[in-house]
């Protein structure tokens, strides 16, 4: 499900929900093609990469998830068969989680695997995005809601079934982060409110008010929530502090390209010690964090590209 997330500052809804009989994605066989390189020297690239950062991105459109050397962006492997995924996560052990809003499921890759370890399922929602509890372990899925009122699934130890959260205040979930203490932070849209806490322990939301428009994408920095900022040329982040029922803004990173770009955003980007990642259309942009400025490293040549996650070798 692409719902053009990264193109406009519109957030109406304009296309309906295709089912899908929601079968596991297909795995790569030893000496499959991946990508446009050689199955044998794919292979061998894939195995020197395990013990490596790598970096995952989903690309909507092609229902498919390249995976590439961090930093430099090489093709590895790509996993096909997996329908309209968007935002990505990624845990300690550097096992990566993919929902699939076309289908209702989770899909859980070891570090550098391209066969899923786990599947969750997730039915008769649309997840887009993920967090995992750093504090727990607990998985947390944002459930868009198309055509319908949107909620949080939560997955204790990532294993299992899910519990649903809702907030009254709140019709459709675009983005989720844990913090380092347990605490859950959504932003989204619909209704009165677009940025909600969950917080530990608790079954009920509590909802401030930023002090900037259009929060987008979210993620835990280690210090501060950043929360992209959508704008009607560039995306910036911001840098929140959050004492009581009171938002602080404790800093604005600027996003920009070398070659100026119009509307773009970064949606489900991640952060990786002090480099922003973020996706545009067919590209994905490496930024320093939490300077900002122009994109230091740009990978190109992508279609319909929507999120990234890192995943640090294990």
């Amino acid at each position: 499900m692409n719902r053009g997330l990264t193109g406009a500052l519109s957030t109406s809804v304009v296309a309906a929900l295709l089912a899908a009989c929601g079968s596991p994605p297909p795995s790569l066989a030893p000496g499959a093609q991946f990508g446009s390189t050689e199955s044998t020297s794919s292979a061998r690239e894939m195995h020197d990469s395990k013990d490596k950062a790598l970096l995952y991105i989903s690309l909507a459109n092609q229902n498919q998830i390249d995976i590439v050397t961090y930093p430099k962006g090489k093709l590895v492997a790509s996993i096909p068969g997996i329908e309209g995924p968007e935002g990505l996560c990624s845990d300690a052990k550097g096992n990566v989680f993919v929902p699939s809003p076309d289908s209702g499921q989770i899909f859980e890759y070891a570090h550098g695997g391209t066969s899923p370890i786990a599947t969750l399922s997730d039915s008769g929602n649309e997840p887009v995005d993920c967090s995992i509890d750093p504090f727990s372990g607990n998985l947390a899925v944002a459930n868009f809601g198309l055509g319908s009122v949107g909620n949080v699934a939560i997955y204790e130890a990532a294993t299992g079934g899910p519990t649903f959260y809702a907030d009254p205040d709140l019709v459709h979930y675009e983005a989720c982060a844990y913090d380092s203490s347990g605490n859950l932070f959504v932003v989204g849209y619909g209704g009165t409110a677009s940025f909600g806490e969950l917080p530990r322990s608790s079954v009920t939301f509590q909802n401030f008010t930023l002090p900037f428009p259009n929060p987008r994408g979210i993620k835990w920095d280690g210090t501060y929530l950043a929360i992209e900022s959508l704008s009607a040329t560039a995306p910036s982040i911001e840098r929140i502090s959050i004492s009581g029922s009171s938002v602080e803004l404790v800093q604005t990173v600027p996003i920009s390209w070398k070659k100026k770009k119009k509307g773009f955003a970064l949606m489900y980007f991640a952060l990786n010690h002090k480099t922003l990642v973020g996706p545009f259309s067919s590209e994905v942009g490496l930024w320093p964090y939490p300077a900002g400025g122009n994109a230091q490293k740009v990978f190109r040549g992508y279609r319909s590209v929507q999120g990234v996650a890192i995943s640090d070798a294990p």
